[in-house]
């Protein structure tokens, strides 16, 4: 069982992803308490080899909040305890890398969001004198995996595993929602690290 995890202050992303025989039988994603993520790990542990995936946090350059560094405190808090008190492989990766994978491996989905959102920033700032989009040559800036966001993250994991969009006021088949994407993204990341030829296709018999 692979258990990605998508760091917060007080609240955490889950997707967990259980694997026999190198075949999906199980996929979930909630958002949980930072209190209870150690109890609910211990749970799964005790059934099958558990991998835990962590998105780290790495040095940048902009202003540190006080929810970044609560976040830091909690990563390593998680850490310690799973390390201590749980038989799991603990292994980490920043969000750059999830979202260069996610780039490079969604070419078609990436390039023309990407396009669009640097080209509405760009007629924005132009109507409202603000930030300009354009290179020197006053062409639009190129696209680049620095551009994956939330919303092209959600795409590329549902044409990843087939999930379908639910009906307006209805709950994703799976629970996914908010953080718990990124933490899906992150375990599928994980998961073509570890298996280069991995399929992503769920059990149909055994789907949650």
């Amino acid at each position: 069982m692979v258990i990605a995890v998508d760091p917060g202050s007080e609240q955490s992303g889950i997707a967990v992803i259980w694997l026999e025989n190198e075949a999906v039988v199980y996929l979930e994603g909630f958002n949980l308490e930072n209190t209870l993520i150690v109890d609910k790990v211990s749970k799964y542990s005790n059934t099958c080899a558990v991998s835990v995936i962590i998105e780290d946090i790495v040095p940048y350059r902009q202003k540190v909040s006080n929810q970044v560094i609560s976040t830091c405190k909690f990563i390593g808090e998680l850490n310690y305890r799973l390390t201590s008190e749980l038989p799991v492989e603990i292994t980490y990766a920043g969000r750059g890398a999830v979202k260069k994978w996610i780039y490079e491996a969604f070419p078609g989905l990436c390039v023309s969001r990407i396009h669009q959102r640097i080209r509405y920033l760009d007629d924005y700032g132009e109507k409202n004198e603000g930030k300009r989009y354009r290179n020197k040559d006053g062409d639009l800036r190129k696209p680049s995996f620095h551009w994956v966001d939330d919303r092209v993250v959600i795409a590329a994991m549902k044409e990843l595993w087939g999930i379908p969009t639910p009906k307006p006021g209805k709950k994703n088949k799976y629970g996914f929602s908010s953080h718990s994407w990124q933490a899906l993204a992150l375990g599928s990341y994980f998961l073509n690290s570890k298996i280069s030829s991995f399929n992503f296709t769920i059990a149909e018999s055994l789907r949650c």
